[in-house]
């Protein structure tokens, strides 16, 4: 027996015989997950111990699961027997009082009050479809404008977050908002790698001036209400809640924070697979620019989730780089959940890696392949995850979703992208999301205009 599980007989006694990493003193597994990307750890375990491991970041153990049935148990069937702790020290400063790291009736509140849960959300989403779609072509031409070759991250954040800005606040980002946006997200990152708490007088300013913006279009929007403006602020307002406004300025906040990295790397996932097959790039784009000449005068949601091709691209990308890769839960105080011949004790972390989940060959078919045609028919319960699954999945996910699509569409009828071949798509961790390690070397040139498509009314899905 190890120093360690001597040291700490008694933790260790529930998960004796569970597979897993030898824990060594002083820090158990620490050294070994900090020598590697959290998801190239967990994915790393999951083919070597199997669909259940446990591993130590010093005293705490952290299980991982790995198999479909017992994901689905711990985010559906037996989620009362969990509460979400992570991230709420390391983002708590930035995200305040947000959905995100709330828990029980606090978050059951938040969560039917926030306007991403509204019945009408489609419809609301269309109305400001015309902006989101003049935005994502307005960043795709200044694509084409920019020096060839360039790096592609970088400029799909900002028109990303150009998207956001303009659903929530109804207007352009400043320059001023955009960087302290960054800020913001650096210091959730330094958090999460150890850095519990920042003396940077930037980052304390940083906030105090994003959240005050915020606040200023709160009362902007109170004294100057407008029944017709589609930003998503506005909706809240008229919307109202006993929440409070600070509870309205969070979530507002917390749509930018946890939302503009995942969808631009969505997109830059999405370009780079399809950069590797030509032929899967040509299918998409004689989808997308069939469609867009039939909808010349504009498209709706609904329209554009339709589009066969473009939902099982997107499945596949969002499947084989996921912009979240894991999600923490915690046993609960007087709760346990039994695996196999072990019993989770309160207190015990779970780990769920969509990462590992969507690579695993027992559950994929040649998961490492990119092959959009394997969401032809939905995957089984509980395989694919890339917004969580169950209530606490991502409350985010249909204006996510959205925005992923147009921009993919607005710049693929336009652009032609050549991303270097030699271009390795490793990702990094960067305040709780995947980002490409490595700069994306791109170019691209403008595609030929296609002909309008003139339709009359009833020429449309008639018989």
């Amino acid at each position: 027996m190890s120093a360690f599980n001597l040291l700490y007989a008694r933790k260790v006694a529930p998960f004796r015989g569970m597979p897993g990493p030898t824990p060594r003193l002083p820090d158990g597994n620490l050294r070994e997950y900090l020598r590697r990307e959290p998801h190239e750890f967990y994915f790393a375990h999951a083919e070597q111990y199997g669909p259940v491991s446990v591993h130590w970041l010093l005293d705490k153990p952290y299980v991982l699961l790995n198999d479909p049935e017992l994901v689905g148990r711990v985010l559906t069937t037996e989620r009362e027997r969990f509460y979400k702790d992570a991230p709420r020290g390391e983002a708590g400063a930035v995200l305040r009082s947000s959905v995100f790291i709330s828990n029980d009736r606090d978050w059951e509140t938040k969560r039917t009050a926030h306007p991403f849960s509204r019945q009408d959300l489609e419809a609301c989403l269309d109305r400001l479809m015309p902006t989101l779609r003049g935005t994502a072509r307005e960043g795709a031409e200044a694509l084409a404008r920019g020096t060839q070759p360039f790096e592609l991250y970088a400029p799909l954040v900002d028109m990303s977050f150009a998207m956001f800005s303009q659903a929530l606040l109804g207007q352009a980002p400043s320059p001023e908002r955009r960087g302290r946006y960054e800020v913001l997200m650096r210091e959730i990152d330094r958090r999460m790698h150890g850095v519990p708490l920042s003396v940077s007088p930037r980052f304390w300013l940083d906030r105090f001036l994003w959240f005050q913006e915020l606040e200023a279009q709160l009362r902007q929007r109170r004294a100057s209400p407008d029944p017709a403006a589609p930003d998503i602020l506005s909706l809240m307002v008229r919307q109202g809640s006993s929440l409070g406004e600070e509870w309205i300025r969070d979530e507002a906040s917390t749509v930018f924070i946890a939302g503009a990295h995942p969808v631009a790397t969505a997109v830059c996932s999405t370009l780079y697979q399809l950069s590797r097959h030509p032929e899967m790039r040509e299918q998409l784009v004689a989808e997308l620019r069939g469609f867009t000449a039939v909808h010349s005068s504009g498209y709706t949601l609904g329209e554009l989730h339709a589009l066969p091709y473009l939902e099982r691209v997107v499945s596949e990308s969002l499947r084989l780089l996921p912009p979240v890769t894991f999600f923490f839960r915690t046993v609960r105080e007087g709760q346990s959940m039994r695996v196999g011949e072990h019993t989770l004790p309160a207190g015990t972390n779970v780990v769920v890696s969509s990462w590992a989940l969507h690579r695993l060959a027992p559950y994929w078919k040649d998961p490492l392949r990119f092959e959009p045609e394997r969401f032809a028919s939905p995957p089984p319960p509980f395989h694919y995850l890339p917004f969580g699954l169950g209530p606490r999945t991502c409350v985010g996910r249909p204006f996510a979703l959205a925005c992923i699509k147009i921009m993919l569409t607005e710049a693929l009828t336009a652009l032609s992208f050549n991303i270097d071949p030699a271009f390795s798509p490793d990702m990094r961790f960067f305040a709780g999301l995947s980002v490409p390690r490595h700069p994306v070397r791109t170019s691209v040139r403008r595609l030929e205009a296609w002909p309008r498509v003139e339709t009359t009314e009833g020429a449309l899905g008639s018989t």
